[in-house]
């Protein structure tokens, strides 16, 4: 069933789906919590002012933070389960999704701050998987330092991992980060030889693969 619920304690609104039984009413008395194991998830608590008991019990479903439709329920039950590309896909919408990229391509974040701790954890486990994406979204966010430091040597690291695991249709996105990092003189010496090979460089003149299909470069 799909809620809406307004975290008032950390001031934050948002779309919430859950797939438990929840009996309340957007009037009913809610209190909510960060859920304890770092996914994202949330707790939300609340007394059923409609309901028929003479001494409504309080109860308490879990909620899923920008779960619209049952499909994104069910991408976030298949995260939890451990499937890798559910997880990265519950880590984007907890981080980039919340944001956009200005013409000069800055990131900006509206009302709606990204969780980028929970996000993290989510990369982090896909890419326990060996799934190129988790390493991608990893490389970004110590490229840009969101949520964690800004570290160039880590940023060039994870997208070059990702370089050497993804295939040819979605080589797009990490290929390009790679490239720029390159450019920038970003990488451990033995990242950046390895890295030379991939992007079929010689003293600094890139070149590479033309864009595919993949486009979220973060």
């Amino acid at each position: 069933m799909l809620i809406r619920a307004i975290l008032e304690g950390d001031k934050f609104v948002s779309s919430f789906g859950t797939a438990s039984s929840f009996r309340g009413s957007p009037g009913d008395p809610a209190l909510s919590r960060r859920a304890d194991d770092g996914s994202g998830s949330w707790e939300l608590s609340y007394i059923p002012v409609n309901s028929k008991l003479l001494n409504p019990v309080p109860e308490t479903v879990v909620v899923y933070p920008n779960a619209v439709s049952k499909a994104g329920i069910a991408l976030w039950q298949q995260a939890l389960l451990g499937d890798p590309g559910s997880r990265n896909l519950v880590g984007m919408s907890l981080s980039w999704a919340r944001g956009s990229k200005d013409e000069a391509q800055e990131w900006s974040f509206g009302q709606h701050e990204p969780d980028w701790s929970s996000a993290e954890l989510h990369f982090l486990m896909a890419t326990r998987a060996g799934y190129w994406a988790g390493f991608h979204n990893l490389g970004q966010m110590y490229r840009h330092g969101f949520g964690v430091r800004h570290d160039p040597e880590l940023a060039f690291h994870f997208i070059l991992r990702a370089v050497e695991l993804i295939s040819d249709e979605e080589l797009d996105a990490s290929m390009d980060a790679l490239r720029r990092l390159f450019e920038l003189d970003w990488g451990n010496e033995e990242d950046r030889a390895f890295a030379s090979a991939l992007l079929d460089t010689d003293c600094g003149e890139t070149a590479g693969p033309e864009a595919v299909k993949f486009k979220s470069d973060t």
